[in-house]
């Protein structure tokens, strides 16, 4: 093998390896809607560095530099190359739920090979109607030691693109929207994409070791067949899974409906209780004044300074409070807590400071502050009483909605109330969700306003 043979296929060798890449980092931007720049780096690295490994000890042991990637190893370049790429999906976007990374992950791949499958059937299409032998010149395993090898894989690229512009188009009108709710009740699902790659990785073995794609038209009839019927099958699986959120998301709602009905009312009846209490208060305020004005006008200061504590306690009574802020489900939310800590002998201090008009739905909204409140009452109540205290705040930073319930940690024992409805409510509108445990039990929710 020639110097210059062995330098071209390094070179196509190398810019093959990073295409892929390129191809994976797209899709990837495509389905999260954002995109990891650290990550993408290291893994277009990490190929790098891997293909340029094979190519020093392939020439080292066998003085041909393409020898292992394409005949000796090819199994095992393959397999560390695309196992990468699973770590990839699976680590560089953590804040995905992980049903989502490892189902993308999957779809990915398979959109790449049947990418590959179509662009070599219309090459091989293209040789058999024009009676040439051009595309199996350069589908060959021969094209990567010469320059006119990049003309083998730029069909693929564009035919991969032009399939991201479609799934783009589709996300964007929200006509596959998948919110991957619950991930436990979702991984029997992974099946089907799993036993899709298993068909796709057997495939790719036999071609690799038998070279039968282009020399067998049956062959790759079956393959084209085999690869589309796996990409209608994942469209079936993704309407399958939207179908099962949908009819989830409305028993949620009709949930939310009944229990915010009942909330209402109670706030209603509590606020006409205030109501009447406020105007006794002020009946008696009046007539207490009067005896503090006598008090004082008496010389009894020492009277007046424990007649003037008596009342401060009275009228500092937190079911008094009803307007925390001015959106309504956050005031009726907050006072039926504030209600149901002061009966059970929890201190519950609020700091509200938000705008009346939040982009979350009331169904979102209530189970956003109702899931970390709740496990907040249920951790409180294992501790002693002096400890027993919820420290709730809502407010805007920045452009972000706030939201944080802060409670003692209890023992270990204990198994809480799942934090799952409102990390998947946070990241459905591009929030984050965080538990911090340090010091306690800290919840913190931050979700972009815009």
């Amino acid at each position: 093998m020639s110097v210059t043979e062995s330098i071209w296929a390094m070179v196509n060798l190398t810019l093959s390896a990073l295409a892929v890449i390129w191809l994976t980092a797209s899709y990837a931007k495509v389905a999260f809607q954002k995109t990891n720049k650290r990550a993408n780096l290291l893994l277009l690295g990490y190929a790098a560095f891997l293909t340029i490994c094979f190519f020093a000890v392939s020439y080292g042991v066998y003085g041909d530099v393409k020898y292992l990637i394409l005949e000796k190893a090819r199994s095992l370049y393959s397999l560390l190359f695309w196992t990468a790429i699973l770590f990839y999906y699976i680590f560089a976007y953590r804040k995905q739920p992980l049903f989502k990374r490892i189902f993308h992950s999957i779809i990915c791949g398979i959109a790449m090979a049947f990418s590959d499958i179509i662009s070599v059937t219309l090459l091989t299409t293209f040789d058999f109607i024009a009676k040439t032998d051009f595309c199996s010149l350069i589908l060959s395993d021969e094209r990567w030691s010469h320059w006119y090898s990049f003309l083998g894989y730029i069909p693929t690229p564009v035919i991969y693109f032009t399939f991201l512009f479609f799934f783009r188009k589709v996300l964007q009108k929200r006509r596959l929207h998948l919110t991957f709710e619950s991930t436990k009740q979702n991984l029997i699902l992974l099946i089907f994409p799993i036993a899709q790659a298993a068909i796709i990785a057997t495939f790719t073995i036999i071609i690799q070791q038998h070279k039968v794609l282009t020399s067998s038209p049956l062959i790759l009839l079956m393959v084209g067949i085999t690869f589309l019927l796996d990409m209608i099958s994942s469209i079936f699986l993704f309407r399958f899974i939207q179908r099962l959120q949908n009819e989830e998301r409305l028993t949620r709602k009709l949930q939310f409906f009944e229990k915010y009905e009942t909330l209402s009312l109670q706030f209603q009846e509590q606020a006409a209780e205030v109501s009447r209490e406020t105007a006794k208060l002020r009946h008696d305020f009046n007539n207490q004044m009067q005896v503090f004005f006598g008090l004082v006008t008496s010389n009894a200061i020492d009277d007046a300074k424990q007649f003037a504590a008596e009342l401060e306690e009275n009228f500092q009574n937190p079911e008094l409070q009803l307007q925390y802020c001015d959106n309504e489900i956050i005031n009726v939310i907050l006072h039926q807590t504030a209600a149901k800590c002061a009966a059970k002998q929890i201190a519950f201090p609020v700091e509200c400071d938000l705008p009346k008009a939040l982009p979350f739905s009331k169904l979102d909204l209530c189970s956003l502050l109702m899931n970390p409140l709740q496990r907040a009452e249920q951790l409180v109540q294992t501790v002693s009483e002096a400890e027993r205290s919820i420290t709730c705040r809502l407010w805007e930073e920045n452009g972000n909605f706030c939201f944080r319930v802060q409670n003692p940690k209890g023992p270990a024992s204990v198994q809480p109330v799942p934090l799952d409805t409102a990390a998947q409510i946070a990241n459905s509108y591009h929030g984050t969700l965080t538990l911090s445990e340090e010091t306690g039990c800290e919840v913190t929710v931050q979700i972009p306003l815009s």
